[in-house]
């Protein structure tokens, strides 16, 4: 029983570090996988529906209908608009705003080569470090530029709904930050 808890130790450590040494290596892999729950580097959505991270992604999808009056005055707005979303797959915040964005944007039809998404480590890091550049603190962070030119940004959660917020910053109209500090 020993031998077997030993070896399985072994396998998992061997496993760890052969993932953490493609990526160390590799400069053309963009994710690294840390552990079962973790995602670092830039990511796709598809790395989202993975089943490490399916129960949630798909429940706060699916569970997420934002405000159709709300998402017919965005939907026009978006074409000039880029994302940047620093996330944590293993935040409890990112579980819940990051499904609640991907179905926004769908219900948008935002152009998914205008968002970026930045997987983060528990200690808000990348292996890229664009997450410096940005000035990132909190999970998640969804950057809003206009024009190459931020212009806004919900941290954490928004201050009102997702998509009323996002329709504010857009509309230029003078949205506080949430918990930025």
């Amino acid at each position: 029983m020993l031998k077997l808890a030993i070896h399985r130790h072994f396998a998992a450590s061997l496993t760890k570090l052969l993932l953490l040494s493609i990526c160390l290596i590799s400069p053309s892999a963009s994710i690294c996988a840390d552990s079962s729950d973790l995602l670092t580097g830039e990511i796709k959505l598809r790395d989202l529906q993975q089943p490490a991270f399916a129960s949630w992604f798909e429940k706060n999808y699916k569970d997420y209908h934002p405000a159709p009056d709300v998402m017919e005055k965005l939907r026009p707005l978006m074409d000039d608009v880029t994302i940047m979303l620093f996330m944590g797959t293993w935040c409890h915040d990112s579980q819940r705003e990051v499904p609640r964005l991907m179905k926004l944007l769908q219900l948008v039809e935002f152009d998914a080569s205008n968002l970026r998404i930045i997987g983060l480590s528990t200690n808000k890091t990348s292996p890229s470090g664009i997450e410096q550049v940005f000035n990132i603190k909190r999970t998640p962070t969804i950057v809003l530029s206009h024009h190459g030119t931020d212009i806004g940004r919900v941290v954490e959660r928004p201050q009102t709904t997702l998509e009323q917020d996002m329709l504010a910053i857009i509309e230029g109209r003078d949205v506080k930050v949430a918990n930025d500090n």
